[in-house]
């Protein structure tokens, strides 16, 4: 029995293999941050919970996907400025433990109205999204790329 292989056409059938993997991880991925995006919407702090109005954090949650070469890639995140401080904590809360400790600290609102403190505790609004969504996410990768 005779074999003959096209080296050229398996080449080219090796690259569409290839180009539609990378295609289904980078749809597995693009999914997946958009569950573990709208999990961190719900997770995040809502009005009155903390001091102000907390739809800003909100809705600045958001995610990036992106394709470089054979890997794809997502983050979930915020550009919010007091989200790290939302997130991790204040003062005596802080779950890093770089908070202040010389407590209670008292500070002036913008209506000029005191207020007095011992921090704020910890919201991981973006740990919790992942942990929550960690089986759907695995259900997504195993539906896409099978296995």
């Amino acid at each position: 029995m005779n074999v003959r292989i096209n080296a050229d056409e398996f080449a080219r059938g090796m690259d569409a293999a290839a180009e539609e993997i990378v295609a289904r991880l980078h749809q597995a991925v693009e999914l997946s941050c958009i569950e573990i995006e709208n999990e961190a919407k719900a997770r995040a702090p809502k009005a009155d919970e903390h001091i102000g109005n907390d739809a800003p954090l909100r809705s600045s949650i958001a995610h990036k996907t992106a394709i470089d070469g054979a890997r794809s890639f997502g983050v979930v995140g915020t550009d919010n400025t007091y989200a790290a401080f939302v997130h991790e904590g204040t003062g005596i809360y802080s779950r890093t433990g770089m908070g202040r400790r010389d407590v209670p600290w008292a500070y002036k609102d913008a209506l000029g109205h005191w207020h007095q403190t011992s921090g704020n505790k910890a919201v991981p609004f973006l740990e919790d999204a992942v942990d929550v969504k960690r089986p759907r996410v695995l259900q997504i990768f195993q539906s896409i790329l099978g296995g």
